[in-house]
């Protein structure tokens, strides 16, 4: 049995990832242990604790729950490395699928959009990987209203797919939501969608260190990255908020 945690990261007017780490069911108690010893190792003065949410974007700005390490540049580039490095441990099979992005879309729905094309390719990576494995997993993402009866919506979609072909997926059930503080496979994924849109944004604006970090970060993870793939802006007009089954309602709210 697999994990298959879930994770968005994007940028307006540029892409859209959604990372997904499988995890197999042994190796998951390993990773929550190395991400609480990665937290625990920040001096005891700077207020980080085990419980400390470890917030990529957050933790890479020194903002937040990391203000305290504002000016603490090494100790927060060690601590996303620490997380980068407990993340590989894990020897996680990682899905990198994303979008370009349509502007052309109603501002309403652009982020929706986005996501609910991107998933829909999501599911049927994972479970054409889950195939070739022998294997199954439950998809686990982080509790947020405004996007959790999407990531349901695709989900049943993809199933019903599976069962129109005259089997069963492999993607068991429903996705498990839970707020993302309480998961450190959440909190792992989130890293690992915050590399990925970080290394693919980065310029030569950015100072050398940064860019030399980013690498560092991002060469951790490719090993066990076995889909990456980013598909036109037109791939996300087939599919707007309006056009996805059992959400009703304003698609504002999605």
């Amino acid at each position: 049995m697999r994990l298959a945690y879930i994770d968005e990261s994007y940028r307006r007017h540029h892409q859209y990832w959604l990372a997904a780490c499988v995890i197999d069911e042994s190796k998951v108690v390993g990773l929550c242990q190395a991400l609480e010893a990665a937290l625990s190792s920040i001096p005891p003065e700077f207020g980080i604790t085990a419980e400390t949410e470890l917030h990529a974007q957050h933790l890479f700005h020194g903002n937040h729950d990391f203000r305290s390490l504002k000016d603490m540049l090494n100790l927060r580039a060690q601590l996303m490395r620490r997380a980068a490095e407990a993340v590989s441990a894990a020897e996680p099979r990682i899905f990198l699928i994303g979008a370009e992005w349509n502007d052309n879309l109603a501002p309403t729905e652009r982020l929706a959009a986005h996501r609910m094309a991107v998933m829909r390719r999501l599911f049927s990576c994972l479970e054409d990987d889950l195939i070739a494995c022998a294997s199954r997993c439950i998809v686990i993402a982080d509790e947020e209203e405004t996007s959790n009866s999407e990531v349901v919506s695709m989900l049943r979609r993809h199933q019903s797919s599976c069962e129109e072909r005259g089997s069963s997926s492999r993607i068991l059930d429903g996705p498990l939501f839970t707020p993302s503080h309480h998961s450190y496979g959440v909190q792992a994924c989130d890293v690992v969608a915050f590399i990925k849109s970080r290394h693919e944004f980065m310029t030569a604006r950015h100072d050398r260190r940064s860019i030399r970090a980013g690498y560092d970060w991002w060469n951790l993870l490719r090993p066990h990255v076995v889909k990456e793939t980013c598909a036109p802006s037109n791939s996300v007009a087939a599919l707007t908020p309006e056009r996805t089954e059992g959400r009703g309602g304003d698609p504002q709210s999605g």
